[in-house]
């Protein structure tokens, strides 16, 4: 069984120490008003230490960002769901996800309100690493696609209507409405069936 290097783990543990104490302090006070100093207070270790592992606050907020998003797990995801059935597979997917950003909660609310505030970090964003993710579920939607399993639509539009419904859901608890806290599984399983077989009981009349 092989093991990790002793120097790789402890440089992402150190990774992850700096990048919980960068979050929980962007979550309290707001990205632009927080200092690499503070940071590296918060996680009690020197300043000097947070520029071996990020070299700016900005490059910090794409590591949490990238955390988030979790792009190692997502090529996983979506080579197995090669040898899924898309309906069980979809389901599982959203839950996963939905489940994922609820437990990083405090990675969000430190990172959300910067990205949609700071053009240049929006932009690196969408291009480091939401729009690669997009790129690996495009051929996996577009098969299904040409396979007859989904609707005919361009794939590109459904995999963002999924991640629309995703970050839709975690967005509006974390907005504080009282309908998706108290009826969280009700309100996901509600919103999985949605994507899945949508809301009319039967289709339009042309």
């Amino acid at each position: 069984m092989a093991t990790q290097n002793p120097e790789a783990s402890l440089n992402q543990r150190r990774r992850s120490q700096i990048l919980d104490a960068a979050a929980q302090v962007f979550a309290q006070q707001g990205f632009h008003q927080t200092t690499i100093r503070q940071v590296a207070k918060a996680a009690g270790i020197a300043d000097g230490t947070i520029y071996l592992y990020f070299a700016s606050k900005h490059e910090l907020l794409l590591g949490i960002l990238e955390r988030l998003n979790d792009r190692e797990q997502r090529e996983i995801d979506f080579t197995q769901a090669l040898d899924s059935r898309p309906s069980g597979f979809i389901a599982s997917y959203f839950e996963e996800r939905v489940g994922r950003l609820m437990e990083q909660m405090t990675d969000l609310q430190a990172a959300l309100p910067a990205v949609l505030s700071d053009r240049s970090l929006r932009e690196r964003y969408f291009r480091e690493i939401f729009g690669p993710t997009f790129e690996l579920a495009n051929p996996v939607v577009q098969l299904w696609i040409d396979q007859g399993i989904l609707r005919p639509a361009q794939a590109e539009l459904l995999t963002r209507s999924l991640a629309s419904s995703i970050l839709g859901l975690v967005v509006l608890r974390m907005l504080g409405d009282e309908v998706a806290i108290n009826q969280w599984p009700e309100l996901a399983r509600t919103t999985i069936n949605l994507v899945l077989y949508g809301i009319l009981q039967e289709p339009p009349h042309e």
